[in-house]
């Protein structure tokens, strides 16, 4: 039986099929390279390439937050996440980093003020009073904006989820890769995931694991770091250490990342144990460094902020670097570390 015209173009089609199989194979090496060819950098040397956390521990343990990392920050609803979240960014804008701050809940004004109550600290000089109803809530006098608003600069950006309308993650990524090209933000905060997914019970797990690899092949192909704010899991109990394994959804979003952190606070049993520890931030994975720590903590109710408490018991307490941007005479605000020897004022 004769070979019809169609039965040869078949026949040259699957000949041209096979040789271009082969070129691509001979060509490529499927990711399989050889270890003697490979030059060891287990990061970067110039120390502006890293972000610290502004808590001395878990910088010292992690090496501060490096590039081509992911982050993620776990803890039950008001122990402290947002809180900590909001004293990276103040710190990283301290030591002027460029920030993008992704905010999923609240709102961005509210954020704001509790923002600057964390950075202006307890100086009544830095406050004005406002009544909101039956609510007196401290604000940055229009002086201390003016100073805050030069230590800002260009550093933060804000994104916040209702206002910037983004109906789906794949516009949430495309508005980080445009701030990206932009601006070369160095830090990425994402608070928090749920309020950023949209996705049924169902498909949640994939999501959720779709959703960390996208924050992983960015961090690497734009060399920042990325922080994702997540919940613990129903196995959770509190007063318990919280573990990497508590954290609520997929394996994937743990297994991916790079460093963990908890923050958890304390319950009445500690608290008749020490009463100046009230709470801890774990870091409970560090793939790059592996050094795990839990970090005693004390929560200011003044500043609404964090204090580490070192090996000694003394309290910690970060203040930023405004009196160079500000008209007024202020104390402690030098960038430094004070030591608080009792806990009282400053």
């Amino acid at each position: 039986m004769e070979a019809t015209p169609a039965d040869l173009d078949a026949a040259i089609q699957k000949v041209e099929k096979e040789f271009s199989r082969l070129e691509v194979e001979s060509k490529s090496n499927f990711g399989i390279v050889n270890p003697a060819e490979i030059e060891i950098s287990l990061g970067d040397s110039d120390s502006s390439a890293y972000v610290p956390t502004g808590f001395e521990t878990v910088d010292k343990y992690l090496n501060d937050l490096g590039r081509k990392q992911v982050t993620l920050i776990a803890g039950r609803s008001s122990e402290g996440k947002s809180t900590l979240i909001r004293q990276i960014v103040a710190n990283a804008v301290d030591k002027q980093k460029r920030v993008l701050w992704m905010i999923g809940e609240s709102t961005i004004e509210a954020e704001m003020q509790r923002f600057y109550e964390i950075v202006c600290g307890r100086d009544e000089k830095l406050y004005k009073l406002e009544q909101i109803n039956k609510v007196i809530v401290k604000m940055p006098s229009d002086e201390a904006m003016k100073g805050l608003r030069r230590w800002m600069g260009n550093n933060l950006r804000l994104l916040h989820k209702t206002d910037s309308r983004l109906r789906s993650t794949d516009e949430l990524f495309r508005a980080i890769e445009s701030e990206l090209k932009k601006n070369n933000p160095q830090l990425i905060v994402v608070d928090n995931l749920m309020s950023f997914l949209n996705a049924s019970a169902i498909e949640k797990n994939e999501a959720q694991s779709a959703f960390m690899q996208r924050l992983t092949d960015i961090a690497r192909q734009y060399g920042c770091h990325i922080v994702l704010v997540l919940h613990p899991n129903k196995s959770y109990r509190p007063g318990e250490q919280l573990e990497f394994e508590h954290i609520s959804g997929s394996s994937d979003l743990y297994n991916k990342a790079d460093i963990v952190l908890t923050i958890r606070r304390a319950t009445e049993d500690d608290l008749t144990k020490n009463r100046h520890v009230n709470g801890w931030i774990g870091i409970v994975k560090n793939r790059r460094w592996g050094k795990l720590k839990q970090v005693q903590i004390n929560f200011d109710h003044e500043t609404k902020s964090f204090s580490e408490i070192d090996e000694t018991g003394r309290v910690q307490r970060r203040r930023y670097d405004l009196q160079r941007f500000m008209d007024l005479e202020l104390k402690f605000y030098n960038g430094t570390t004070q030591t608080i020897e009792n806990r009282e004022g400053w």
